[in-house]
């Protein structure tokens, strides 16, 4: 067992050895071709192709390309999640994932393309975010950071884009909101606004949600908000993530 472990640990630990599991999880190739993507020596490629057949990695085929075994292919799902924590280690250090639910956990590697944005609230991101939504708008915040006025939501009800909220239930609503939510409860009346809030004491993360983008931001050590960094992205595996992520926090609460 201990063996078994030791191997996995020296593929991904070494970053060659994890762009030619990478690469070839794309498509078979050969050496050559392989070096060729990596911008190294053949001789270079070829000190590292053994350790990977040894430990049942890759194999090599009669057509003369390598491609991945069965556990190879496995492994290769894995290696995103890898990424995105080492490229992040720095924000990750400060910041806490140990409340996420562990089937999120093993889809932290979908997060892996996305640009940091620094005070999205006032960032033309999120301006962007509002009118790109075509479908739905879903958000989980605190402290009311990501309310949406009666005025937003008058504008998407005239767009029949469905909006869903998760909001901390101990956060008062300031004077200033509580006119905004006596024209919210109006708005609801019609018929066609479809609008739904929930409340939760629980708020391990802050995301806002479109068909188009999301943005997620997680919690500091400390359980405090980091309103001032938050992943912005485009890439549907990030919008899954997130989506799939309010869509079961929003049956728990």
């Amino acid at each position: 067992m201990a063996g078994g472990n030791n191997d996995v640990f020296s593929v991904l630990g070494n970053e060659i050895r994890r762009y030619v599991i990478f690469y070839l999880f794309e498509e078979d190739m050969t050496a050559s071709h392989l070096s060729k993507k990596l911008n190294m020596t053949l001789q270079a490629m070829q000190k590292h192709l053994p350790k990977l057949i040894e430990t049942g990695r890759i194999e090599k085929n009669s057509d003369g390309k390598i491609s991945l075994t069965e556990i190879g292919h496995t492994l290769a799902n894995q290696i995103p999640s890898i990424e995105f924590l080492s490229e992040n280690e720095s924000y990750l250090k400060t910041h806490s994932l140990s409340s996420l639910p562990t089937q999120f956990l093993q889809r932290i590697g979908d997060l892996e393309k996305f640009e940091m944005v620094s005070k999205f609230r006032n960032n033309e991101k999120y301006a962007d975010f509002l009118t790109e939504a075509e479908e739905y708008i879903k958000i989980i915040s605190t402290q009311n950071h990501f309310n949406l006025d009666a005025a937003t939501i008058s504008k998407m009800s005239k767009k029949k884009i469905r909006i869903s909220q998760i909001s901390d239930e101990i956060t008062p609503i300031p004077k200033i909101q509580k006119k905004q939510k006596k024209l919210q409860k109006e708005l609801l009346k019609q018929d066609d606004v479809i609008f739904g809030k929930k409340a939760s004491k629980n708020i391990p993360l802050m995301t806002c949600i479109s068909e188009n983008t999301a943005c997620l931001a997680f919690l500091h050590r400390n359980g405090s908000v980091d309103f001032d960094n938050m992943m912005w992205s485009k890439d549907q595996k990030f919008i899954s993530w997130c989506s799939d992520f309010f869509d079961y926090a929003w049956r728990l609460t």
